[in-house]
């Protein structure tokens, strides 16, 4: 009977043990499973911030302006100023916060429609710009001024609007020099540039009068050089030669220092050792 009880007693303690250890093991596996971080603010790839993906995959932030862009002054061409190109670049010093900004020509102080051109996507951080060909025309006054923009309003440069003129550079012969003795029959002429020219016109006389035109040609203002075609010229001959600019009024000015003078070699199948004919340079050179 006591064995029995004992036993009985036993099997009992068994039972609870097992028991424990199911309701331990169970307690465990609960504790142990990872918590969903579904809609959690601690989730590490969750922000609250708006942004795009990146180039690299990520996720890049941009942050709302909280106030207009800050203060910023033009730079170049500074006010007043003579500017030799009908391409100018314009500058400005940076202003923080800015997500674009505006950039506008026109020819009185008060921006009076229409404007001469206007620019409003000049990206951010760029502070330099370079307005396109055949804008501006020369011997002219314009005024410029630069707006940074964002989204809570606009700052203009504290300095606006700046002035400047369009002023003519001369322009001048260059080669072959003046007086050149024995050119082969296709030399390339040369000249400085005219930063108003929208064409330079190329003459070529024997006479230092240009009373007639042996050889006339065009370029583009592009281009300041000119390769006199083959047959054009003759051995032993004294040649006289100008550049012409047509400036964007229609006006034509010449080189500076026109005409220059140069004479070609003798004819190699002929040694009779003839003087180049044509006229002999002297002191007129006519505008």
């Amino acid at each position: 009977m006591k064995k029995m009880n004992f036993l009985m007693l036993r099997s009992a303690k068994i039972s609870m043990i097992l028991s424990l250890a199911l309701l331990t093991i169970t307690l465990e596996v609960k504790c142990g499973a990872r918590p969903s971080h579904s809609g959690s603010s601690d989730d590490s790839n969750t922000s609250s911030s708006t942004g795009s993906t990146g180039i690299d995959g990520g996720t890049v932030t941009s942050a709302a302006p909280t106030s207009i862009p800050s203060a910023f002054t033009l730079l170049t061409p500074t006010d007043g100023a003579g500017v030799i190109t009908l391409i100018p670049t314009f500058s400005w010093s940076d202003s923080a916060g800015e997500q674009s900004y505006t950039f506008e020509l026109a020819l009185d102080k008060n921006f009076t429609a229409p404007l001469v051109y206007s620019i409003n996507s000049i990206p951010a951080n760029v502070i330099d710009y370079a307005i396109p060909a055949n804008t501006l025309i020369d011997g002219l006054t314009y005024y410029w001024r630069v707006t940074a923009v964002n989204t809570k309003g606009a700052t203009t440069a504290t300095n606006n609007p700046y002035s400047f003129k369009i002023t003519e550079s001369a322009f001048s012969l260059t080669t072959p020099t003046d007086g050149s003795l024995g050119l082969q029959l296709a030399p390339i002429l040369t000249w400085s540039d005219s930063n108003s020219s929208t064409l330079y016109t190329i003459e070529i006389s024997t006479s230092n009068s240009f009373n007639t035109i042996d050889h006339t040609a065009t370029v583009q203002p592009a281009s300041t050089l000119y390769s006199i075609p083959s047959g054009t010229l003759t051995y032993s001959k004294a040649y006289y030669w100008r550049i012409k600019s047509t400036k964007s009024t229609g006006e034509m000015i010449t080189a500076s220092n026109a005409p220059f003078y140069f004479t070609t070699i003798d004819d190699p199948s002929s040694n009779n050792g003839n003087e180049p004919q044509g006229e002999e340079p002297g002191s007129k050179k006519p505008k």
